[in-house]
């Protein structure tokens, strides 16, 4: 009996290391199968919710076989778009599935662009880059310290006035607690949710949608949109030398025992300040 409860125990934890991060086996092969199939509406829902345009440049974190990929590659060759499907991903065995999968796209146009990335704090990609981020699952398996930072590299590379959007299901969820591949802390939502707005996001909030008799939870929050100076790499320039200057200044007051009133603070914001 004890050994049996042992190897039982085992294949829990096999399994909840294959989902987190598959690799090349038969638990590994069955589990991505089965939750690229499951997971269609929420693939689906993600796109609605971004929503997904010809001429986008769009990233998924954690793409597995590349379902959520195709789709919004189809989307975007339907309407002889110039958009471009990006895709991140921790597994080895899950890039190569993708890159066996969509060879053609990634050599003959580059429509689709596969990264293997282990660090999502490190993304490899510019500033302001795209129009739209999408995630299923992924975060559940984040260091608790590193989602504040996974948070800002997010709302770095993500275009001014665009979402990112994480589709849940949160019976399937529950159900996978209930076989030992998950726990409630790690799927909570809040978990997530607290850390957009502190790294600058905004309209962060829960959705809801339905497909049949699926209920999909949508985490979705947005970069604020902004002027046209911000593209402007001399204004921004002279935004940060603003910036450093004012911290200066605020900082000399400190070490000199005062305390900034809200005056102070509101005379600091002049731009002809600090020209």
């Amino acid at each position: 009996m004890r050994f049996l409860e042992q190897f039982k125990r085992l294949i829990t934890l096999d399994l909840a290391n294959q989902f987190a991060i598959p690799v090349q086996s038969l638990p590994g092969w069955f589990l991505s199968k089965s939750s690229a199939k499951h997971n269609l509406p929420l693939y689906k829902a993600c796109i609605d919710f971004l929503p997904l345009l010809p001429d986008d440049y769009f990233l998924e974190i954690g793409y597995g076989r590349g379902e959520m990929l195709k789709l919004c590659h189809d989307l975007i060759r339907k309407e002889n778009g110039k958009g471009v499907v990006y895709g991140v991903e921790r597994s080895q065995y899950m890039e190569d599935v993708a890159r066996k999968r969509f060879a053609l796209e990634i050599v003959e146009d580059g429509s689709i662009q596969l990264n293997r990335v282990l660090d999502l704090r490190h993304l490899p990609y510019p500033n302001d880059i795209f129009h739209g981020i999408a995630h299923i699952d992924v975060f559940y398996f984040w260091k608790e310290e590193r989602i504040a930072e996974i948070c800002r590299e997010f709302f770095r590379v993500l275009k001014p006035g665009h979402k990112v959007v994480c589709a849940m299901e949160f019976e399937r969820l529950k159900k996978l607690e209930k076989w030992g591949l998950l726990s409630t802390n790690q799927w909570n939502p809040v978990r997530y949710l607290s850390h957009l707005e502190p790294a600058g996001f905004v309209n962060v909030k829960i959705d809801y949608t339905e497909s049949g008799k699926r209920k999909i939870q949508l985490v979705t929050a947005m970069k604020p949109d902004v002027d046209e100076d911000y593209f402007n790499p001399e204004e921004r320039m002279r935004k940060l030398e603003r910036d450093v200057k004012r911290q200066m200044v605020l900082n000399d007051m400190m070490n000199k025992g005062y305390k900034p009133t809200a005056d102070d603070l509101e005379l600091l914001q002049d731009k002809e300040l600090f020209k």
